[in-house]
């Protein structure tokens, strides 16, 4: 069915699409999927279909990377008057989905794992693990109802209408405390309003959502977590793609989530800020740890701009009294925290102005030092920490100015 229906009339490919499928099935292991018809037989669809098509070049894995959030498919159930966007049937991409959409809206796992492994030719255990969990087919009675909508396309209509009551009905009630389940449940029922499909209208979500964000990080700090689990840049939590991530109203939400967000966070560094400060010399260690981010490391403010709400003077005050070897332990985070500027981290700019006022103050301590004997934790101070402040300085200022003249008037 998917030879005939793909159209291509290539049999090399349609051999190879049956030694790609071997080779998945092979990554996945042994376990109770294995006795899932359905999953099996519809992975077996899925990779046929995505292998044809990409041998035949007309999809790429970015393509297949991106399905959820494409255009196309918000064109297929809307478009103009219900009808595509001039030039778009005559777009082979755009023809071959409408030929294979029903494959790709019920797939036996998530496209971005097929994508990664029709790039890589392989998948580590961890992503299989992952892929497993995020599959609809190995859905139970312990996967939460949110989860089960995400996938709304594969449900009875009984189903479908029950679930949605149950997850509006828990946003509504706060139950929701997980930044990632917060974003999967608000862009799911913007997705599902935005094709008429439940009653609550975008309005009235947008309302819930606004009302609950406060609590919901408010949660999170006293959970004592500064890190979402969840990347709005990306687009995706637990592996997870959010519905109509280029929607309007799915980026005002987002607009609205980062601006509590960073209100959130303000008044957490701000809370956090002066037992922080007291490990610079205590634990330099561990205050070093909470400006970088590492594997398995507990880290406070390597997303945030902590210095942008502490005193310079107090840093001065702090690092003329550390010894040789911590002085080197700071300046070298702090190489590591400024390397790189990018949209990505260009909240590193609020901290310019913090970094102008220690670099003043650390000029004067310079100078009286030159007329004195020095000491080594002065050397240090003097050759490594005030170098690396003017560095950061020079690339926060560069990245500054390169932003400012790439604004439109």
């Amino acid at each position: 069915d998917v030879y005939s229906r793909a159209g291509h009339t290539n049999l090399r490919q349609l051999r190879q699409a049956i030694h790609e499928f071997s080779t998945l099935w092979n990554c996945l292991g042994k376990g109770a999927f294995s006795e899932n018809a359905g999953f099996k037989r519809q992975m077996l669809e899925d990779v046929l279909t995505i292998s044809i098509e990409l041998r035949a070049g007309i999809w790429d894995v970015q393509f297949i990377r991106n399905y959820e959030n494409l255009v196309f498919q918000r064109a297929l159930d809307r478009g103009v008057n219900n009808q595509p966007e001039i030039g778009w049937a005559e777009d082979p991409k755009f023809t071959a989905l409408k030929r294979h959409r029903d494959v790709l809206d019920k797939s036996a796992i998530p496209l971005a794992h097929y994508a990664h492994f029709f790039e890589s030719g392989f998948l580590s255990a961890e992503r299989v693990s992952e892929a497993l969990d995020q599959s609809h087919f190995l859905l139970n009675s312990n996967t939460p109802s949110w989860r089960l909508l995400w996938s709304y396309t594969v449900l009875s209509d009984a189903d479908f209408v029950r679930l949605a009551q149950d997850v509006f009905g828990n946003l509504k009630n706060g139950h929701y405390q997980k930044a990632g389940e917060f974003v999967h449940v608000v862009a799911t029922l913007l997705r599902l309003s935005g094709i008429d499909l439940i009653e609550p209208t975008t309005e009235t979500i947008k309302l819930e959502y606004r009302r609950q964000l406060p609590s919901l990080f408010e949660q999170i700090e006293s959970n004592n977590d500064s890190k979402d689990d969840c990347d709005l840049r990306d687009g995706i939590a637990y592996g997870l793609m959010f519905h109509d991530r280029s929607s309007e109203a799915f980026i005002e939400f987002k607009n609205c989530f980062e601006a509590t967000r960073k209100e959130s966070v303000k008044k957490l560094i701000l809370k956090r800020a002066p037992d922080w400060m007291r490990l610079i010399s205590d634990d330099n260690d561990v205050w070093c740890e909470h400006l970088l981010e590492r594997h398995g490391v507990v880290s406070w403010f390597a997303h945030d701009s902590v210095f942008d709400g502490v005193s310079a003077k107090e840093f001065c005050n702090a690092v003329v009294k550390l010894s040789a070897a911590q002085l080197a332990n700071v300046s070298a985070t702090l190489n590591e925290r400024y390397k790189y500027i990018s949209p990505n981290n260009d909240w590193l700019l609020l901290e310019i102005p913090f970094w102008h006022i220690v670099k003043r103050e650390l000029d004067k301590l310079q100078s009286t030092a030159n007329a004195t004997p020095k000491t080594l934790s002065i050397y240090i101070l003097a050759t490594r920490l005030l170098p690396t402040v003017d560095g950061a300085l020079k690339i926060l200022e560069a990245y500054k100015l390169r932003k400012v003249n790439a604004t439109p008037e």
